[in-house]
């Protein structure tokens, strides 16, 4: 929940994104991952983020946890019945 968000910050978004796009995902005709890996794909997009956010000083957390990807897992809503 930074007040100001660093140009730094899409650009790291961006690769981010851009490491997860397969040679398949290419091959299909698609610059994205498939729909199906949503949630993996944001999560990691996530992780990097709130990573970049804590190298720069703006996590609104006062300290970064141990463990990014299952501090931010345990928030993500899981739409299983």
């Amino acid at each position: 929940e930074a007040k100001r968000i660093p140009e730094s910050l899409f650009y790291d978004t961006a690769v981010c994104l851009a490491e997860q796009v397969t040679d398949k995902d290419y091959l299909r005709g698609s610059l994205y991952p498939k729909l199906e890996k949503i949630r993996e794909v944001s999560l990691n997009i996530a992780v990097g983020v709130a990573d970049s956010c804590f190298k720069l000083n703006i996590a609104r957390v006062k300290e970064q946890p141990k463990d990014t990807r299952k501090w931010i897992q345990s928030k993500m809503t899981d739409f299983k019945y």
